[in-house]
């Protein structure tokens, strides 16, 4: 994939038309220095240029990309299966570790049975996330 972006493209740019969220596309990481497949999550707009805030399907994990680093995802690219794996853990529980560096002891707080625990807005009663296979 970073072969053909990198150099098949080159005169060629297969950049899309529209962009919108949830579309499946091909970006650039500056992190990773390589091309791999998203999901577009949102989309800023700047001066200059748009800002998309991007899912990559192979590494569970949301980056920022620029438009010009965002572009058509070719099919054959496509028919390989996502690494990244939704998941979800039913009736989990957060736990509270209280460290009491005076004392040097800890103690695990778990909540009641049925008290639902709230991280901002989130409720915790049901935790969900993202793991690569």
């Amino acid at each position: 994939m970073n072969d053909f972006y990198n150099s098949m493209c080159q005169d060629i740019e297969i950049k899309p038309l529209i962009l919108e969220e949830g579309q499946v596309c091909v970006v650039y990481c500056e992190e990773l220095k390589c091309w791999c497949r998203a999901i577009v999550k949102s989309i800023v707009s700047s001066a200059d240029q748009y800002l998309a805030e991007c899912f990559l399907v192979d590494f569970a994990k949301n980056i920022p990309v620029k438009s010009k680093n965002i572009r058509v995802a070719v099919e054959s690219f496509m028919q390989l299966p996502y690494r990244a794996k939704k998941f979800s853990l039913y009736c989990t529980r957060p736990v509270t570790l209280h460290i009491d560096f005076c004392e040097d002891s800890t103690d695990i707080v778990i909540p009641a049975p049925g008290a639902s625990v709230l991280v901002g807005e989130a409720d915790l009663s049901q935790v969900a996330g993202m793991v690569v296979v």
